[in-house]
């Protein structure tokens, strides 16, 4: 069921960067970016859903964004 979460997660990413990566103007692959970016979203979730902190998931949406936006950032 994890790897399924996080395959799906994955395609998302990828289809949501292949709408504004052009790969050719940038050095790291899509699918490079799509596995670190969706791998990343699983292992917050996972973390989240597993931990004993509560937290809102509007929280939880918002470390995800300052994790993943510098990250998005210096892959161009």
């Amino acid at each position: 069921m994890q790897q399924l979460l996080q395959k799906m997660l994955v395609d998302l990413v990828r289809e949501e960067v292949r709408g504004t990566w052009a790969e050719k103007e940038n050095e790291t692959p899509i699918e490079a970016v799509s596995q670190f970016i969706g791998g990343g979203l699983f292992g917050l979730l996972m973390w989240w859903g597993n931990g004993k902190m509560r937290m809102a998931v509007d929280d939880v949406d918002l470390m995800f964004r300052r994790l993943a936006i510098p990250s998005l950032k210096t892959a161009r």
